[in-house]
């Protein structure tokens, strides 16, 4: 069983097996209790379109975990992952050191993650070796593979 827990100001949500929609829910959660001066999340808010922005909140469309990290920063939140080690996770490259480490901890080859999460094997590879993107949906599918607990704060 998979487990996510967002704490905000106001409350601690826990949730249970965590999909596309659920996890978008939990990041307008973040948003909303967000104070952030509109100066300080530009940058980031720039760099996303208002179809991202749109297909964050609503939960379904295309976007990505760079979106996500994005939308992350944006909020001035923090993102951790806990596996066999604890995560404090700032960029897109720290997300890949984290699935690649966490992988390697638990002994699986790349292919057999491929496989698990039915996704082509040149997805792991790009993604872990900063070639490549991850869709959001498959970033959830690897860290459920993986037993890593995620975490916003």
């Amino acid at each position: 069983m998979r487990w996510l827990y967002l704490i905000t100001k106001t409350a601690k949500i826990k949730q249970i097996d965590m999909n596309c929609t659920e996890l978008c829910e939990q990041l307008v959660k973040q948003k909303d209790c967000a104070h952030v001066c509109l100066k300080d999340s530009l940058p980031y808010i720039l760099q996303l379109s208002a179809k991202k922005i749109e297909a964050i909140e609503r939960g379904f469309g295309s976007f990505n975990v760079n979106d996500m990290m994005l939308y992350i920063l944006m909020c001035k939140a923090s993102f951790i992952l806990t596996g066999q080690e604890y995560w404090i996770i700032s960029t897109v490259d720290d997300l890949r050191e984290c699935i690649k480490r966490e992988r390697e901890f638990a002994g699986i080859s790349s292919r057999q993650l491929a496989k698990n999460v039915k996704v082509p094997i040149t997805v792991i590879d790009a993604f872990e070796n900063r070639d490549g993107g991850l869709r959001i949906e498959s970033f959830l599918d690897i860290i459920n593979a993986l037993d890593i607990e995620i975490q916003f704060e």
